[in-house]
């Protein structure tokens, strides 16, 4: 028989009541054996890790302050190179991934962060990168703006592929002077669009879709490649519409501002997409070689689209849009582009600067304005009316130009749907109003509209697709005080009523009741570009959040 030996480290109990058999050593009993090598690469890196678990790294050495995913070609490259240096040959492939392999696991000591993409936010302040060669970022505060190195920057930001820097902005310029590159003849859509840009340095939204009209010629593409170029520049500058949401959520991640150009039209399931986004959308789906594992994707994002003609009909998509429409250049007024490029660097810096201040007091008002009622997208209005004591218009000239805009999205909207149309021309007949059943209101409809309407594709061809319709367009007849009552039935049958209401007094929506702004100019703080915080010396209190929405817990 076997003779079992105990181990003299653990011997067996003395006491006969007391079995005695081999027990389970002792975890780290011994400490682990330190890695020289791994030490010593790691003198060159600090480890993050987000709220999902992903682990980043930044490079100390790197005056940007980049963050890196640690599962990525990037730093893979970078360690490599890393581990060449110190051992003066080409490192072996399971060397390598076994240093990632720890670095994950030591990860999750390191600090907790949120990934920004070009803007991010940590407290109550507002980070833009510059992602320009020496490094810097553009904080905005309720106090200042000011130029801070990246690195040690309490922000974090992942840099993508086809980014671009940002200018070196000039703090003390005019965001008026944007004016003369808009091609935009009436005021109100003049500031629309700045209101739009304010908004796109928001990080948590939501944010209006921007849609810019015009003929051919016009200067749309133009208009919005220097709107992109101002917060978010990257190559290409406006791209193609995307097919799927699937591909849309897609773009969204690896950029803030989303620009498509020269759109013809927008289907109903792409509509439903740009609404999420613009307010905040997420999308599961199954991850890769694998059977349960999910990725998700997520985003909200500023939307940038260009088109001749109206994109769109739908009440949901249109209650999230603001409509510009350029003015035909005359072939006097019209320059080339060269020159037009040249004019636009040269006050790019100004508009800038202009920009970010208007932020900053955007960031010390928010808390005081109360309006007595708001309009569709509440908070980009509350935002922009905080921001206006730097902006160049007069208080309260936002709301009413937003308010009028609406209006006429909604005229816009009704008359491009032919139903909704149709029920404005049954009242015209019938003043008093219209009850029956909704075949009897579909056969009254097909006599009120000529014969290509009724031969349309999106025309209803039965009573039930008829209520479809009618569900679709009642948010925009309401606002031109047209109800719609589906809900009575009469002897078992459904019974539909139409009624114009005696319409009120025009009232703007979003009057202020509270408004408790600063005029005040925002002070600015430059330090130069070329400063850098030492690596050995002391660093600023970093928070352990630079919020974004959504959380960059999973990569696209």
């Amino acid at each position: 028989m076997e003779k079992f030996t105990p181990n003299e480290a653990t011997p067996r109990s003395k006491d006969p009541l007391v079995k005695s058999g081999p027990e389970t050593p002792t975890l780290n009993a011994v400490p682990p054996r330190k890695d020289p090598l791994f030490e010593s690469i790691m003198d060159h890196f600090e480890l993050h890790y987000t709220r999902g678990g992903q682990a980043y790294v930044t490079h100390k050495q790197d005056d940007r302050g980049e963050i890196i995913p640690l599962q990525s070609k990037k730093f893979s490259q970078l360690l490599h190179h890393h581990l060449y240096i110190h051992t003066g040959k080409v490192p072996q492939r399971s060397v390598v991934n076994g240093m990632v392999q720890l670095m994950e696991i030591k990860a999750l000591e390191g600090r907790k962060v949120s990934v920004c993409t070009r803007i991010g936010s940590v407290g109550d302040s507002i980070y833009t990168d510059s992602a320009g060669e020496y490094g810097q970022h553009v904080k905005m505060s309720p106090e200042t703006v000011e130029i801070v190195p990246a690195r040690g920057s309490a922000a974090k930001f992942l840099s993508r592929p086809g980014s671009l820097p940002l200018v070196n902005p000039d703090l003390q310029g005019d965001l008026s002077r944007l004016f003369q590159f808009l091609n935009v003849e009436d005021p109100d859509h003049q500031k629309l669009v700045i209101a739009w840009l304010v908004m796109s340095l928001n990080p948590s939204g939501p944010y209006p879709i921007l849609t810019v009209q015009g003929e051919q010629g016009t200067g749309k593409s133009c208009l919005c490649r220097f709107l992109r170029d101002l917060v978010d520049p990257a190559e290409p500058y406006l791209e193609n519409f995307p097919r799927t949401e699937h591909e849309l959520l897609i773009s969204a991640r690896h950029g803030h501002i989303l620009a498509y150009d020269n759109i013809s039209g927008v289907n109903d399931s792409m509509s439903d997409a740009l609404c999420r986004i613009s307010t905040g959308s997420g999308l599961r789906i199954r991850k890769l070689y694998t059977d349960i594992d999910e990725v998700r994707l997520s985003a909200k994002k500023p939307i940038l689209l260009n088109g001749i003609a109206d994109l769109f009909s739908r009440q949901d998509v249109c209650d999230r849009s603001i409509t510009v429409r350029m003015a035909r250049i005359s072939p006097a007024d019209r320059v080339p582009e060269r020159e037009l490029n040249q004019r636009w660097e040269q006050e790019k810096p100004g508009i800038l600067g202009g920009l970010y201040r208007a932020v900053a007091m955007a960031l010390r008002n928010l808390d005081g304005v109360q309006l007595d009622s708001y309009p569709r997208m509440a908070d980009f209005a509350r935002f922009i009316v905080a921001a206006e004591p730097a902006l160049p218009w007069a208080a309260g000239d936002f709301l009413q130009a937003y308010e009028r805009n609406r209006q006429a999205i909604i005229d816009d909207a009704i008359e491009a749907d032919p139903v909704a149309s149709a029920i404005t021309r049954l009242l015209d007949y019938y003043p008093a109003g219209w009850r029956s059943s909704p075949s009897d209101l579909l056969a009254i409809l097909n006599q009120i509209v000529s014969d290509d309407i009724r031969h349309l594709r999106t025309w209803p061809k039965m009573a039930n697709q008829l209520s479809a319709k009618l569900n679709r367009c009642v948010t925009f007849l309401r606002a031109r005080n047209i109800v719609i009552d589906s809900g009575h039935k009469v002897a078992g049958q459904r019974v539909i009523s139409v009624q114009r209401l005696v319409p009120p007094q025009p009232v703007l929506s979003g009057s202020a009741s509270t408004l408790a702004l600063d005029n005040q100019p925002i002070p600015v703080q430059s330090i130069p570009v070329q400063a850098q915080v030492p690596a050995d010396g002391p660093q600023p209190e970093q928070p352990d959040t630079c919020w974004q929405y959504p959380s960059d817990d999973v990569q696209a």
